[in-house]
């Protein structure tokens, strides 16, 4: 575990960033949009707005252009029309013989009016583009003058479609009104507008596109060098991903930027008991003794440094990071401890029963052997003393209950045969299987570790011994552990690290002081006729169960 979290707080370099794309993140969900493509439909909607924005303002701009423009011309068209001598003669002298329509159809057609009407002052058509309606009323709403308000511009429905008409006033020789002259003039459609704003527009809308699409890609292309060629839900998943393995780690994990805590997984923060880093002082405050092992430390790195926090023992490794951060990972040290012997006695037992079958397999060669050269009488005795020792072995442990330690006791009696060290057992050792499975863990710890410090001790001795003793009684469980070595230093007895053995040992007795603090067990040293005497009790305690 402390090798994958340095891996994973390990800061890779740009030169990585597909190398790491493809091993360490999500794949891209190709079903979504790439990041190109949302810039591009994000800046493709805003202009599309902008366009459809501009598209109304010119078409209200446009139209009243339109209408001022054609309102303007036909009224004067219709004053100019109005002024001609040969419409004054019509309205003045009814005696002269003139054809009035025919002549202002082609004026019309010569101006490019859509329709063009003459009335009296009453309002009566003389002229309409349209025969049903000559000798109509221009207006029907009663004979008042039609026009009463001037020469007015105005706009209607005709025909279902939109006209726009000015109406000038025809005046005689005293200037009174003798009649009236309309020019009208058929409006653009709202779709012929649109149309012709749109084809103004539909270059600038078409550069807008284009603009869109390359400063689409180029910012993505930024974005992704920038971000290590990942897509937005690979880096979603990302985040997710090491929010999950930061949470999951049994290790606290501090991210440290000038003596400022920038991050700290769940681990750390119960074990700083804060419910967030908003509630961490800086390191010098928070863990003095942190700060200073950074400030020693020149390494870029560093592994499993020994520390305190608040008098509990930890272990410590850094890391630093390219942008002046730092990364402390920590663990209780007793767990490192517990987990690196659990690791050793794993192993010692796999070694004890390679030894065991090796053994056993010599001589089961031996006795097929003999069978062989047809010597039953021998095999037959090596069976016998196999048997003997099998049955002194299990005869010594017979005492023992709990089969795991008496198995326990079995396999360290066949090491000691091997390593010719007489192991005894006390005939007097008795224990029932009554206990807790936490005592007995512990008796097998102490049995294990006492006995191969036992074993180390007496190594090079001539004629080594060995004894065992477990007992119990209305106090307790006793173990007592004896060995002929040179001994220990007492005050040496719980210090974690210190052995006579060499560099990383020495775990062995600290672990088990620590097994026996729930069971208010005691582990004692004395030496007593040159001899090392060790001596464990667990104290029966009816509130714990035992």
């Amino acid at each position: 575990m402390r090798g994958f979290s340095a891996a994973l707080l390990r800061r890779p370099a740009s030169s990585d960033a597909a190398r790491l794309a493809r091993v360490t993140v999500p794949p891209a969900r190709w079903r979504r949009l790439r990041m190109w493509q949302r810039f591009f439909l994000s800046q493709v909607t805003v202009f599309t707005l902008l366009m459809l924005i501009l598209v109304a303002v010119q078409y209200a701009s446009l139209t009243d252009r339109t209408r001022q423009e054609f309102g303007e011309r036909a009224l004067m068209l219709s004053r100019t029309i109005a002024n001609m001598p040969t419409l004054r003669t019509y309205f003045i002298r009814p005696d002269v013989p003139l054809r009035i329509d025919p002549l202002l159809r082609q004026m019309q057609a010569d101006i490019g009016a859509d329709f063009l009407v003459v009335g009296g002052r009453l309002g009566m058509r003389y002229a309409h583009p349209f025969p049903p309606a000559l000798a109509q009323r221009i207006s029907r709403s009663g004979p008042d003058d039609v026009l009463a308000s001037g020469d007015p511009v105005e706009v209607g429905v005709q025909q279902f479609r939109e006209f726009i008409w000015g109406k000038a006033e025809v005046r005689g020789a005293a200037n009174e009104v003798i009649g009236l002259v309309s020019t009208g003039f058929l409006l653009p459609t709202v779709q012929a507008i649109v149309w012709r704003v749109s084809l103004g527009l539909l270059p600038w809308y078409g550069f807008g596109l284009l603009f869109a699409l390359l400063s689409s890609l180029y910012l993505s292309a930024r974005l992704r060098r920038d971000l290590f060629d990942l897509e937005p839900d690979q880096i979603s998943g990302l985040v997710s991903q090491h929010h999950a393995v930061l949470t999951a780690l049994q290790d606290g994990v501090l991210v440290l930027e000038q003596d400022r805590v920038v991050l700290a997984n769940q681990c750390a923060l119960d074990y700083m008991g804060v419910a967030s880093i908003a509630g961490l002082p800086c390191l010098p405050t928070l863990w003095p003794e942190l700060s200073a092992l950074l400030q020693r430390e020149a390494r870029p790195s560093f592994r499993e440094a020994p520390g305190n926090w608040r008098q509990q023992p930890v272990l410590i490794s850094g890391y630093r990071l390219p942008n002046a951060q730092q990364v402390v990972v920590f663990r209780e040290r007793a767990e490192a401890v517990r987990l690196a012997e659990e690791l050793t006695h794993a192993r010692e037992y796999v070694e004890l029963l390679r030894s065991q079958t090796h053994e056993f397999t010599n001589r089961l060669h031996t006795i097929a052997g003999l069978m062989q050269i047809g010597r039953p009488e021998l095999a037959l005795q090596v069976i016998q003393r196999e048997a003997g020792q099998a049955q002194q072995i299990s005869d010594r442990v017979s005492g023992i209950v709990p089969p795991r330690l008496a198995a326990l006791l079995a396999g360290k009696i066949a090491r000691a045969r091997e390593l010719g060290v007489d192991l005894q057992i006390d005939p007097a050792s008795a224990l029932e299987d009554h206990w807790p499975g936490g005592v007995i863990d512990t008796l097998i710890l102490a049995v294990g570790n006492l006995v191969e410090n036992a074993f180390d001790a007496v190594r090079g001795q001539n004629a080594p011994q060995i004894s065992v003793m477990i007992g119990e009684d209305a106090e307790g469980v006793q173990l007592e552990v004896r060995d002929g070595g040179p001994g220990l230093t007492p005050p040496h007895l719980p210090h974690p690290g210190f052995s006579t053995k060499g560099p990383g040992r020495g775990q062995g007795l600290a672990l088990i002081h620590q097994h026996l603090l729930p069971y208010h067990g005691q582990l004692e040293y004395f030496r007593a006729a040159e001899e090392s005497v060790f001596i464990l009790s667990i104290p029966a305690a009816p509130e714990l169960g035992l």
